[in-house]
């Protein structure tokens, strides 16, 4: 990828240990075999098992942005092939990997497999729908110990701190009445909070709520969208986030959270599905986050303020 490549094979830990542990390496390709030119080693680590336990069989592969995904096998005489999972952000320290998770247990405590041959196939590709989903493909012991294909998939998330953060450039009130605040309130988490009145409409309740306008800092596709909001309202009442669908023009539900008096984080991430159709073509997201709380067998709930002190996304444009 991009003139560089990844390879993995398994080794013993170090010379005091035989345990076999998964060892992976990039290179910078520097255009061989065209050119004269030598390929050169970027970065190399190892992944090294628990006591009494080894890793084989490591494949090992890119996504779109760079990070590297690893699947293998863990053995030992108490763990018939565990097929496990790693991996490491572009951003990480070089030679870091991630501590690996388990992605699937054999069935069963013993394998009778063919000539006891174990790690025929395992492998980790790329999907091509969205570039950044992994699929991994290992070998395991079935419930009656024959061999049995694991396939599962996975991604290595961005973390909010690795995306660009986006503020709203404007905001609305669209039930209620504001009490409080600015847009400005709504791009960090300080106490500084937009506040709104709630008001009684029909059918629903008392309901507070505001839309937000963010435009991305860049042109092109969008890879990666979080939204990460903070908010407070009486306790019972419900957080609604809706989208502007720019194909329909009407704002769709696409997460609830439950409110009470104390301020509550949330991050949602978006699919690529779900980007695709709430970023519009100026690279524009148009958000609407109503409080609501509920008429209840005849009785109108009482009047609230809901309080919002973060509302902002967070963003990573497409290689």
């Amino acid at each position: 990828q991009n003139g560089r490549i990844v390879t993995s094979h398994n080794v013993g830990v170090s010379a005091s240990d035989s345990s076999t542990c998964a060892r992976w390496y990039e290179f910078k390709t520097n255009g061989w075999p065209v050119s004269a030119q030598t390929p050169a080693l970027i970065q190399s680590g190892q992944v090294n098992p628990p006591g009494g336990h080894g890793y084989s069989f490591p494949a090992i592969n890119y996504d779109s942005k760079g990070n590297i995904a690893m699947t293998f096998s863990m053995i030992g005489t108490s763990t018939p092939g565990r097929v496990l999972i790693t991996g490491r952000k572009v951003s990480d320290p070089l030679g870091a990997m991630g501590v690996p998770v388990v992605l699937a247990n054999s069935l069963s405590g013993t394998y009778n497999g063919f000539s006891t041959r174990w790690g025929d196939y395992f492998d980790v590709e790329l999907d091509p729908v969205d570039s950044k989903t992994f699929w991994a493909v290992g070998m395991g012991a079935g419930a009656s110990g024959q061999w049995e294909t694991f396939i599962n998939s996975f991604k290595i998330a961005l973390p909010d701190v690795d995306l660009t953060p986006v503020s709203p450039t404007g905001i609305t009130v669209v039930a209620g009445t504001l009490v409080s605040g600015s847009k400005a309130s709504l791009a960090t988490v300080d106490n500084a909070n937009l506040i709104i009145q709630s008001q009684a409409v029909s059918g629903l309740g008392q309901v507070g709520g505001f839309n937000s306008v963010y435009q991305l800092p860049f042109v092109g596709a969008v890879d990666t969208l979080h939204i990460n909001i903070s908010v407070a309202g009486s306790t019972g009442s419900s957080a609604l986030i809706s989208l502007l669908n720019k194909n329909t023009g009407r704002y769709e539900q696409i997460s609830t959270m439950g409110l009470t008096t104390v301020m509550t984080p949330k991050s949602i991430e978006l699919t690529s599905a779900q980007i695709a159709l709430y970023v519009n073509s100026s690279n524009q997201v148009s958000m609407i986050v109503r409080a609501v709380s509920p008429s209840r067998s005849g009785t109108s709930p009482v009047p609230f303020q809901f309080n919002t002190d973060q509302a902002i996304l967070r963003v990573a444009p497409s290689a």
